[in-house]
C-alpha cells in the first residue's frame, strides 16, 4: 500500500505535488495561502501567496485527481471552477462583420479588374498612335 501512495505521488502534477509539499493538508495551516492575510502590527494586508489564477488551476487539477477536498477554502468560486458554463457562440461570431477589406473584397476585385482592362486598352490605343506617328515620320524622311 505504501508503494501505492508512492505512485500516485509521483503522478500528481508538479504544480499540485509543490502545493502540497509546502502545505500538507494533515497539519493545520496556520494561514492559509489563498486568503489575504492582516498584519497586526502594522495594520495592513499582504496579497494571498497565490493569485486567483493559479488558485483556480490547482483547484481544477486537485479536482481531476479527487484531492479538491484537500485544499484550503479559497476566493475561488468552486461551481464555476469544477462546472463549464454552456459555450454559447461569441457576439460578432454569428454574423460577423469582418474587416473594412474583407468586406470589400469582391468590389475592389471587379474595380482592379476592370480598370487593367480598361488601362489595357487605353495602352493598345496609344501604342498603336505612335506606329502611325512613327510611319508618318519615317515617310517624311
Amino acid at each position: 500500500m505504501n508503494m501505492d501512495k508512492r505512485s500516485l505521488v509521483a503522478s500528481l502534477p508538479r504544480s499540485l505535488l509543490n502545493f502540497f509539499r509546502r502545505y500538507p493538508p494533515s497539519t493545520a495551516v496556520v494561514s492559509n495561502p489563498f486568503l489575504p492575510t492582516h498584519d497586526a502590527t502594522t495594520g495592513k494586508y499582504h496579497k494571498p501567496r497565490y493569485s486567483a489564477r493559479r488558485q483556480n488551476g490547482l483547484y481544477k487539477s486537485a479536482y481531476e485527481w479527487n484531492l479538491h477536498d484537500y485544499l484550503p477554502a479559497g476566493s475561488y468560486p468552486k461551481e464555476l471552477a469544477t462546472t463549464s458554463l454552456p459555450k454559447a457562440p461569441m457576439k460578432g461570431t454569428q454574423r460577423w462583420k469582418g474587416t473594412k477589406a474583407e468586406r470589400t473584397f469582391d468590389e475592389r476585385t471587379e474595380l482592379i479588374e476592370d480598370k487593367f482592362i480598361r488601362a489595357s486598352r487605353a495602352m493598345s490605343r496609344r501604342k498603336a498612335q505612335r506606329r502611325r506617328a512613327w510611319k508618318v515620320l519615317d515617310s517624311i524622311r
